[in-house]
């Protein structure tokens, strides 16, 4: 069942206009929320106020808040010098066409009520957010998930949640402090006294981290592992700290990285520090490792890696700071053999031709492995005695030298890939008779298990045409 999200901190600021105002959702559960089709507002029953929708229908689920998530909503995703930066909030409020919109930052649009941003009433206001089954004030309180409301008394503030029970005052909630909820934005009693604190705004900064590598690598190579980093939190992230931990079957050879980082403990575990990540930025590190001879074919070895910063800093979504890959130790085995068809017999796979015969070479070859072979390379070395013609292939090949030694590129040939390319020749009509015209084909690639099965070669002997003898009838006429 999915979890339903809390509104975790609201931030209202009456020094200035309403623009660097914000709300945060923030999901304490163990399952997804969904964000599809609710509403968002601060309107009670008047209909002064709008009514602001994600995108999307009730029940969808396209826009997940997973568990632990954080997600800001601006009011306007602007940095005006006089709050909280807000370029990189998760969304905006957006009512009409006359109001600020951030191209980079989805709308939370307005459905109904006035054509005006949210905006929070310096004296006190309440936020909401609903289900969406109605987009109207006043709304039900059946409808609504979760709610706040606060009120401004001189230096005190009063909250209370939608089922609250009990609203107590509390000091100190000034223009530009924060209504937020305690137990690092998760704690629900319905007992608003309990639940919120008013602190200065904390903004969620949220470092990610991938990891690729090769599905599968031969025993005794060097392979890569790729790992990419971002922030894509609010704010800009601080002491971040990367960690790869790499499996017995491989051995750390060097890396590089885009902006360089300070590897600063190696081999187990390898750690950089990456120091400061701004928001929206990101980062490459390539580690180049050995994979051990003596791994077994079929073996399977897994790296993993994680990312943390500044202890002091809020996550906006841990569920993104670790991933892992998994490779297996796998072959290539490409093998070829070669026949030739001549013109000098009718049965099929003749070995004789005449002169000026035609001689048609079929080159057969097959990845007998479990691993693609990359940049797999064809050449056939033709005898002096014939002349290319033409070549026709199963798959596209790319034929980069001729007439003599013909080669082609094969590119990436897929495990188990069964292919063939079929050559014409013309004999030279002053060959020696019985001349043996040999040719021979190989199969290259960057790494293969076995070379043994790399060439084939198809010999074919020239014979004399055929002559017809006709008995010679002389008449006496001398009777």
């Amino acid at each position: 069942m999915p979890a339903t999200p809390l509104i975790s901190q609201v931030y209202y600021d009456d020094d200035y206009d309403d623009d660097n105002e914000f709300i945060e959702l923030y999901n304490p559960y163990q399952n997804t929320a969904y964000l599809d089709g609710l509403v968002v507002t601060d309107e009670e029953s008047s209909g002064d106020e709008g009514v602001f929708q994600f995108p999307g229908q009730p029940g969808e689920r396209n826009y997940p808040l997973l568990p632990g998530q954080r997600v800001i909503i601006a009011s306007d995703a602007i940095d005006d010098g006089r709050g909280p930066e807000l370029t990189a909030a998760n969304w905006e409020f957006w009512s009409e066409d006359d109001d600020y919109d951030n191209p980079d930052v989805p709308n939370v649009t307005r459905v109904s009520g006035l054509a005006v941003d949210l905006a929070l009433f310096d004296a006190g206001d309440g936020v909401m957010i609903a289900t969406g089954a109605v987009v109207t004030a006043p709304m039900a309180i059946t409808d609504v998930l979760d709610g706040v409301n606060f009120e401004v008394a001189l230096a005190d503030c009063v909250y209370a949640d939608t089922n609250a029970t009990d609203a107590n005052a509390h000091p100190g909630c000034a223009a530009g402090r924060s209504l937020r909820r305690k137990n690092d934005g998760a704690q629900d009693t319905n007992d608003s006294a309990n639940d919120f604190e008013v602190v200065s705004p904390i903004l969620p900064s949220d470092m990610g981290i991938a990891v690729t590598a090769p599905e599968a690598v031969p025993p005794g190579t060097a392979m890569t592992y790729t790992i990419g980093y971002s922030n894509t939190g609010v704010i800009t992230s601080t002491g971040v700290v990367i960690t790869a931990d790499l499996p017995s079957e491989v051995s750390y050879i060097t890396y590089t990285s885009g902006p360089y980082v300070a590897l600063v403990s190696s081999p187990d575990p390898l750690v950089w520090d990456v120091g400061t990540v701004s928001r929206k930025a990101q980062g490459i590190i390539e580690v180049r490792v050995s994979v051990t001879e003596t791994i077994s074919l079929g073996t399977t070895f897994t790296t993993s890696v994680e990312v943390g910063m500044d202890a002091a800093l809020v996550e906006g979504n841990p569920n993104n700071n670790r991933d892992s890959v998994a490779t297996s130790a796998g072959l290539v085995d490409l093998s070829l053999n070669k026949l030739a068809t001549t013109t000098a017999e009718e049965e099929q796979w003749s070995t004789e031709v005449f002169p000026g015969g035609i001689i048609t070479y079929s080159i057969h070859y097959l990845n007998q492995g479990d691993l693609p072979a990359e940049a797999a390379i064809i050449t056939d070395t033709l005898p002096d005695e014939v002349t290319y013609l033409s070549y026709t292939s199963t798959t596209p090949v790319t034929l980069i030298n001729w007439p003599n030694s013909l080669v082609w590129e094969l590119g990436t040939v897929p495990a188990e890939a069964n292919e063939s390319i079929v050559v014409n020749v013309i004999v030279s009509s002053t060959v020696t008779y019985g001349a043996i015209l040999t040719n021979t084909a190989e199969i290259t690639t960057a790494w293969d298990y076995t070379s043994t099965n790399n060439a084939g070669m198809a010999s074919v002997r020239v014979i004399a045409p055929y002559g017809i003898y006709l008995p010679v009838i002389m008449k006496d006429h001398s009777t």
